[in-house]
């Protein structure tokens, strides 16, 4: 690992990304927000005045809002409560607690269980009956096979969190190619992109949604959106016992200086997007509606994800005190 003193945020503040897609919201994320924050109340999935502190600061509903701007009110509300479940699932269960946590792999398994629709043994009261709201909207507004990509996505990420705290806990670091493999499941952006059609009024048949070239734009967005997030929540991930792998740190441990890690990640992001952009340009004209207008949701969702984490959460602030302000 990187000495402590180095000066992580200050070359962060060198760091500029260059997002070429256009900047959308949804018009109702604030009431959205308000009524998803009364439903994690409600579930019980703020279970402290620091976690209260959390859920606010980190604006959620603006994330949905921004990656699903067209979405209906209905399904919309989901996207925001399912943002609140993701985001209280990573801090409970997979980031703010220790590679050997007891509670974690239960935890995640009572969540395959709804997925599956197997009757659990009540080990996550509020974890899992939240995440039964979700699914039951979510079953009512998407088609089947929406649902099933959906599902399919969420096993993923869930199932790769046991593999990062395993991995956590031995002394050898992680390779690259490993820290890439567990990022892109454990980022959670397979679930999410799988609601992208739903959310724009469509249902890309199964064709088109498995095509070779949407499989590839999804992973190179799926890879900004990921590698993005590892170069702006560095700072504050640093500060938290036992979690320490993103992108950049991986780089740092295996040899480059902090600069280098950094600018070796920006780099890369870079050239994800100009991937992306260069693909879509081919495959875009040649598509359906839907089709289209699903490589646009995935672009919207690029942009999303970085405006709100420099322009809305914070989540990522480098001395984030979850009881007062960061600085």
């Amino acid at each position: 690992m990187p000495d402590a003193a180095d000066d992580w945020s200050a070359l962060l503040r060198g760091i500029t990304i260059d997002i070429p897609f256009p900047t959308a919201c949804h018009p109702g994320v604030a009431e959205a927000e308000a009524r998803g924050r009364q439903w994690a109340e409600q579930h019980g999935l703020v279970r402290s005045d620091e976690a209260r502190t959390r859920l606010h600061r980190g604006r959620f509903g603006q994330l949905a809002g921004r990656a699903y701007p067209a979405a209906g009110a209905a399904l919309f509300q989901t996207t925001v409560d399912l943002m609140m479940w993701l985001f209280t699932d990573d801090d409970d269960y997979v980031d703010r607690t220790t590679p050997q946590a007891a509670r974690t792999v239960p935890t995640i398994a009572s969540a395959v269980n709804v997925l599956d629709r197997v009757r659990g043994d009540g080990i996550a009261p509020p974890f899992e009956a939240a995440f039964e709201d979700i699914c039951g909207w979510l079953r009512e507004q998407l088609t089947a096979e929406q649902f099933a990509r959906f599902a399919n996505g969420i096993r993923l990420a869930l199932l790769a969190a046991p593999v990062q705290n395993y991995r956590r806990a031995a002394a050898q670091p992680l390779t690259l190619s490993e820290y890439e493999v567990i990022r892109r499941y454990l980022g959670g952006c397979p679930p999410c992109f799988a609601l992208i059609d739903a959310a724009n009024g469509d249902a890309l048949p199964a064709a088109e949604y498995e095509h070779p070239d949407l499989q590839r734009l999804a992973l190179h967005a799926n890879n900004v959106v990921c590698w993005t997030n590892d170069i702006y929540s560095l700072a504050m991930e640093r500060s938290q016992p036992g979690q320490f792998w993103n992108m950049p740190l991986v780089y740092a441990a295996h040899g480059c200086t902090p600069a280098q890690a950094l600018a070796r990640t920006a780099e890369r992001v870079h050239r994800e997007i100009a991937s992306f952009a260069e693909l879509a340009a081919r495959v875009t004209p040649c598509g359906s509606t839907a089709q289209q207008r699903y490589v646009q949701g995935l672009g919207t969702w690029i942009r999303g994800l970085y405006d709100w984490t420099v322009n809305d959460t914070a989540r990522y602030a480098p001395h984030y005190d979850p009881k007062g302000a960061s600085t």
